[in-house]
């Protein structure tokens, strides 16, 4: 394999026992615009299906493809980091096994804006796009919030502190690998909430910028974040949130712990009322009534 180019890009794809998915999740890697994809470097923790079978025909199929097996499972977490000891890019991204690209340009669009940061400004940033929700099966498509204030931009710590956007949270975005190492990766003791942590160490490095287009396909899992207890969700929330605000002054950090105190009565109120939309949604999917193919584009206001 020949060395990398300087805006060359490096995919890590974690994986357990995503044997029905992992197929469709590599193709779209394979059909992106972007021609400077180095690598695929695809983490496999102790799979119990049939993910090594499907992934060395993959590794047939796609020669950029390198499958790494870990000697024991390790989490999603320490996973993701081993596959970061083995890139070779100066720029890297992630997407989790059972999701899928669903824009052919999503790393053209977000490596375009990291480039000309880094070339008008002389500075590395994290660049996304935002993400479509999809049911396992693909049957139904939910859509991202069009307006563009929607999204964090430039710096963007207090927001994320506070925990507000988290409907347009980042996510398989592209960044240097150098800033990415400079903070330790991914928390290996965290399972949970382990995404906004790490963006949490980054914001306090670079600035966050979007692309305003789609990017990742993401399959709501059963096995998501609203299957755990309530009560265990705030704790671990509020034990980063709390290790994380350290660095801030005294007097913004009251009004963050204010202004996250709102907002978390805010969400607690509205979770039953969501529930319910969700539990009436799914009937409406189920029985046929439900549709949301149309897609929307994005705008200023």
């Amino acid at each position: 394999m020949e060395n990398p180019s300087e805006f060359s890009i490096s995919v890590v794809i974690p994986n357990y026992n995503n044997q029905k998915y992992i197929e469709k999740c590599v193709e779209s890697i394979f059909e992106q615009s972007y021609s400077e994809i180095y690598q695929v470097i695809i983490v496999d923790d102790c799979s119990t299906d049939k993910s090594i079978q499907v992934i060395k025909e993959l590794i047939e199929k796609y020669p950029k493809v390198r499958l790494i097996q870990n000697e024991e499972n390790s989490g999603v977490s320490n996973t993701r980091n081993i596959g970061l000891n083995y890139v070779q890019t100066k720029y890297v991204t992630f997407i989790d096994a059972d999701d899928y690209y669903f824009n052919e340009d999503k790393l053209k669009n977000e490596m375009e804006l990291l480039i000309k940061y880094r070339k008008e400004f002389g500075k590395d940033i994290l660049s996304y796009s935002s993400v479509v929700n999809v049911q396992n099966d693909l049957s139904q498509f939910s859509y991202p919030p069009s307006n563009k204030k929607s999204y964090l931009q430039g710096n963007v710590r207090v927001c994320l502190l506070k925990g507000r956007n988290f409907k347009t949270i980042m996510r398989d975005y592209c960044i240097s690998t150098q800033v990415l190492r400079s903070v330790g990766g991914y928390n290996t003791e965290r399972n949970l909430f382990e995404d906004w942590e790490l963006l949490l160490k980054l914001s306090r490095e670079i600035e966050f910028y979007c692309t305003f287009e789609y990017g990742t396909a993401y399959r709501c899992s059963i096995n998501g974040l609203s299957k755990r207890p309530v009560s265990y969700l705030k704790e671990t929330k509020n034990k980063i949130f709390y290790e994380q605000i350290n660095d801030i002054s005294r007097g913004l950090k009251g009004k963050i712990i204010f202004e996250k105190l709102l907002i978390d009565t805010k969400f607690t109120t509205m979770k039953k009322y969501y529930k319910i939309k969700k539990t009436i949604k799914n009937v409406l999917i189920k029985s046929g009534m439900y549709r949301s193919n149309e897609k929307k584009k994005f705008h200023s206001k």
